[in-house]
């Protein structure tokens, strides 16, 4: 899988607009975009919970912070993340139908009801 990351005014400007719409105690998940994770966490008030859903393992050292995600298992999640979040980024590894189409799985389980979709 091929990691992106955002230089650091893209990200920044994602999470500004994240934070813009994240209620005060919201929670903020970043399926496969890290540099927004990074950004959202360095700028948000400490009362937003920010989440990062990656495949990559390095990024276990944010522990709570982070689960791996596996897009071709897109619902094999924690039941409790179900529609637990105010506000998903998401950008997907791939831009083909399958990887769009599991990522949108997952996106809606997880999703309250507002979506950034981010495509690199």
């Amino acid at each position: 899988l091929k990691q992106l990351w955002y230089n650091d005014s893209t990200s920044k400007l994602l999470a500004e607009e994240v934070l813009a719409i994240a209620q005060p105690n919201g929670k903020v998940a970043c399926i496969g975009c890290p540099s927004v994770y990074q950004a959202v966490w360095k700028m948000k008030p400490s009362s937003i919970c920010v989440l990062l859903l990656d495949n990559v393992k390095q990024f276990e050292h944010y522990k709570e912070n982070y689960v791996f995600y596996d897009y071709n298992q897109p619902l094999d999640l924690p039941q409790e993340m179900e529609r637990a979040f105010d506000i998903v980024v998401v950008d997907p590894p791939f831009l083909t139908e399958e990887c769009l189409c599991k990522t949108a799985l997952t996106t809606r389980y997880i999703a309250k009801d507002k979506i950034l979709l981010c495509t690199g």
